[in-house]
């Protein structure tokens, strides 16, 4: 893993620094912020990020090479058969000194392009960062949601698996018939069915979680929801939200560099067109064999000025600059269509937040309605104002008004969840230290 670029971001505030960490760690658990280290250091997909911007880095040395002058030397053995001699030999040793003097801008447009990509890998870096420890979490938020389901459900089945087995003592005292133990039946069987395809989904995100953090993550042994999920206050203002993605976001900040990059490249191009200039310097030493012609050996010093321009190419210049005009619009649409997508982004998560935060307040109250009504039910069953199938009843709409708590309560955690991505400010929640970010570099095919 590449020390030297964590380093660089923490120290950059592209990453969060280390504060306390307030997560459930009781022995045994795996909270979400371990699962997401774990993810980071396990997907490949971040540790080629990271060589990445190795990469990058390297390419703008190589670039800022060409500013420095270049020596070389060499050394060659040659042997002639001459009319006088018949074998004459001699050491040829050169020392060349070369400089570019002046080149109109190529060198130092091919530098800055070289800048801006690294600059945008680094950004590229945060944004995998990002987009695993979203992953992660996504799955996450999916099991924990299904495990409190599952909960509900098998509450549920004790409670008509218990009626189920006091139904003959009803059925003596008059207070059920036959109807009513089919009814019961056919709900032990409906929330069964429920329970199995709420399991395949369970089944299904812990797989994932174990795929991406190399963990044996189980319902029971996953840590608590993460307190943020609760104290992050959600910005419904959609035009705020589109200025700090201007501002923060990794992948608007990676193609404005791409932009700036394309823009070197066409400058570069342009450049072209002009002259160069070069210093260079060489110096030779012989060292023939006594039989030679001293005179056909002597040393050599020059030094000289050389001016260089292209006249003709057959239009390579000029379909150069056209290309990377092109290549310049092309990056600065494609900034305007990352725009575009993280507005209909921002508009579906404000939407989503919106509608589960209505549907929460209205399946909350229905949740309390339908318990009120149950215990009423209960009475008037007693008193035999009511038959044992409308007692069912009300217990079915007080269920149904519970998983309807859930599934709105984890909408607004996702919508959170999207919008903490979007911002960038889902890691420094996780308060990461630089030495817990370690891709591993290794392949699995060997």
């Amino acid at each position: 893993m590449n020390m030297r670029l964590i380093a660089l971001l923490f120290s950059a505030g592209l990453l969060p620094v280390s504060l306390s960490v307030k997560a459930d760690t009781t022995a045994g658990t795996l909270p979400l912020r371990t699962l997401i280290i774990h993810a980071l250091n396990t997907q490949p997909s971040v540790a080629m990020a990271s060589w990445e911007t190795e990469m990058r880095h390297q390419e703008t040395n190589m670039s800022k090479a060409s500013l420095y002058p270049t020596l070389d030397a060499s050394s060659e053995a040659m042997r002639k058969k001459t009319d006088e001699h018949d074998n004459e030999q001699n050491i040829e040793n050169k020392l060349a000194l070369s400089y570019r003097v002046a080149d109109f801008g190529v060198r130092s447009s091919n530098i800055e392009k070289a800048e801006h990509k690294e600059a945008a890998s680094q950004f590229d870096f945060q944004q995998e960062l990002l987009s695993v420890a979203q992953k992660t979490s996504d799955a996450y938020l999916a099991v924990e949601k299904t495990r409190q389901i599952l909960t509900v459900i098998d509450g549920e089945k004790l409670f008509y698996k218990k009626m189920l087995s006091d139904f003959s003592e009803l059925i003596s005292a008059g207070a059920a018939m036959q109807s009513d133990i089919r009814k019961v039946q056919v709900s032990i069987d409906s929330l069964s069915t429920q329970e199995l395809n709420y399991r395949a989904q369970l089944d299904t995100q812990l797989m994932m979680l174990r795929n991406m953090t190399g963990d044996y993550v189980t319902a029971d042994n996953l840590g608590k929801l993460p307190e943020f999920f609760n104290k992050y206050i959600f910005n419904v203002h959609k035009d705020d939200i589109m200025k700090e993605i201007m501002k923060d976001n990794p992948t608007y900040l990676s193609l404005n560099k791409a932009v700036s990059a394309a823009s070197a490249d066409y400058s570069a191009a342009k450049s072209a067109n002009y002259p160069v200039v070069d210093f260079n310097a060489g110096y030779t030493d012989n060292s023939p064999s006594k039989d030679a012609q001293q005179d056909d050996y002597q040393d050599e010093f020059k030094v000289g000025i050389k001016v260089g321009i292209n006249i003709f190419n057959g239009f390579k210049n000029q379909s150069e600059a056209a290309k990377f005009s092109a290549k310049y619009t092309q990056a600065k649409l494609g900034l305007d269509d990352f725009l575009i997508r993280s507005r209909n982004s921002v508009d579906a998560s404000v939407s989503k937040y919106q509608t589960g935060a209505d549907s929460l307040v209205i399946s909350t109250r229905s949740y309390d309605n339908a318990g009120k009504l149950i215990e009423l039910y209960k009475e008037e069953f007693k008193l035999g104002q009511k038959s044992l199938l409308d007692f069912i009843s009300s217990r079915n709409e007080h269920y149904q008004a519970h998983l309807t708590m859930i599934e709105s309560q984890f909408a607004i955690y996702q919508a959170k969840l999207d919008q903490m991505t979007q911002l960038a400010k889902l890691l420094p929640e996780l308060y990461l230290t630089p030495g817990e970010i370690q891709p591993q570099s290794g392949s699995l095919i060997q």
